[in-house]
């Protein structure tokens, strides 16, 4: 017989586990950004940070931060195309990448904010 209690204690455990990480995960995505612009979009720099993106989609779905989710989806999806062309975006899409990163990083403060408040 399951115990349930036990189990959603351990998946709180594990969720709040994957919270305290959120600063690191930042910091890596942080630093593959800036390394977008250092390497002028190197494909190996483009290919770090999308992955870096893909992950914290991933990983906030499973455990239950659902717009943090969503905002590393959104980025997720608009940098797809710069990765599969293997081309420098473009000033528009450069744009549309920064609000979506902004979007991202305040959304990652949120869920670590509102973690320390609950």
């Amino acid at each position: 017989m399951v115990d349930m209690e036990a189990l959603e204690t351990q998946l709180a455990t594990i969720r709040a586990s994957f919270i305290a990480e959120l600063p690191l995960r930042e910091q890596r995505i942080a630093d593959a950004w800036r390394a977008l612009a250092d390497t002028e979009w190197a494909q190996d720099a483009c290919k770090a940070f999308y992955r870096e993106v893909h992950s914290l989609s991933g990983a906030g779905a499973t455990f239950g931060c659902d717009e943090l989710s969503s905002r590393a989806r959104a980025l997720e999806h608009r940098f797809q195309s710069i990765v599969d062309d293997h081309s420098p975006a473009t000033e528009a899409e450069q744009v549309e990448l920064n609000t979506c990163y902004a979007q991202l990083l305040s959304e990652i403060h949120q869920t670590t904010d509102g973690s320390a408040k609950g």
